[in-house]
């Protein structure tokens, strides 16, 4: 019998659940499916702001002298024009130029941080590692030790201000 996969869970799993939230499996982790029904939900979405958790995207943190270098093997924005605290929509392609995943790549402060889709999480931490070898730049999956946000919504900006 094959060995079941584990169900991985967000760090506000137990607060989805403690609020009554309908869960289910998307890519691997349990995430919250509904609270109240898709109506109701996506009426508040648009007349004021939703907040979504989107823990299960991919975040890898890339670090050191190198990693702009690295980026630049990898994908196809232009990052080295990229300034502090902006997002960039890039492909990470394989050295023949198949498309390994579509990602952001956000460059902050010290650090770039590279998002993913859910099920390519291993496939591109796999090809930035195996790129970088040698290279003075640090690959750290930050997935299993944060958790990632998202508010939508005409009243979100005000919300979060």
């Amino acid at each position: 019998m094959a060995e079941e996969e584990k169900i991985l869970q967000s760090p506000l799993h137990a607060r989805h659940v403690a609020a009554g939230a309908v869960m289910g499996s998307e890519a691997g982790w349990a995430m919250p499916l509904s609270y109240q029904g898709a109506m109701a939900e996506c009426q508040a979405a648009r007349s004021g702001a939703a907040i979504f958790d989107v823990s299960h995207i991919g975040r890898i943190r890339i670090r050191g002298d190198e990693a702009l270098g690295l980026l630049e093997r990898v994908c196809t924005a232009d990052v080295v024009h990229q300034e502090d605290d902006t997002a960039l929509q890039t492909l990470m392609c394989n050295k023949r130029g198949g498309i390994i995943d579509q990602c952001f790549c956000l460059r902050l402060e010290g650090f770039w941080l590279i998002t993913t889709a859910p099920m390519n999480r291993g496939k591109v931490l796999e090809h930035l590692r195996r790129v970088g070898e040698g290279m003075d730049a640090k690959i750290d999956d930050q997935t299993d030790k944060t958790a990632q946000v998202c508010v939508t919504g005409p009243t979100a900006a005000r919300i979060l201000d």
